[in-house]
């Protein structure tokens, strides 16, 4: 599948299930592919115009959900601008957002049942068993994320200062922009 607004990018779900994506952003002269994995096995992929002009991209996934194969319809979450606040930040797979009055138990989560709810309430990492489609937190909360979790690994390509070499020094990188 093509993603091209905001970004161009190319979306290939392989035969291992898992699924690669290139960047292609010729004006600062990028290209660059990425791998993404997930607790189960990505299928499809197709890319579809928002109403905001935007692409949405959209997979078909299948998981093992309390010893049941299932199928999702997932879409990929755009950030279009940096998350200030990690409250705000949904960084989960196959996941939902409770947004209201607080509250610690959350319902509706059936499609993972049985497994192990990667949660950020309030801006906080939690982890609990869902049961009945059901979670309880141990505090009160009023944003609450749920899904499978996930690792984000990043490496990057060796980094040369402006100024002269300096092979061989360790050095001390403090802050990097995605």
């Amino acid at each position: 599948a093509h993603q091209q607004e905001p970004d161009s990018i190319i979306w290939v779900t392989m035969s291992d299930g898992t699924l690669l994506s290139c960047t292609y952003l010729p004006k600062q002269r990028v290209a660059n592919w990425s791998q993404h994995r997930t607790q189960g096995w990505f299928e499809r992929c197709a890319s579809l115009v928002n109403t905001d002009g935007t692409d949405r991209v959209y997979f078909i996934v299948r998981r093992t959900i309390n010893g049941q194969t299932v199928k999702f319809i997932e879409v990929m979450y755009n950030q279009l601008s940096p998350v200030d606040d990690i409250a705000q930040s949904f960084s989960v797979d196959c996941g939902l957002t409770y947004q209201g009055r607080p509250a610690t138990s959350i319902s509706g989560l059936d499609h993972l049942e049985g497994g192990d709810g990667e949660i950020v309430a309030d801006g906080n990492h939690a982890r609990a068993v869902v049961q009945d489609g059901t979670i309880t937190l141990a505090y009160p909360a009023s944003l609450v994320h749920i899904g499978l979790g996930f690792t984000a690994e990043m490496e990057s390509l060796d980094i040369q200062p402006m100024q002269m070499p300096v092979k061989g020094r360790a050095r001390n990188i403090v802050t990097a922009e995605i």
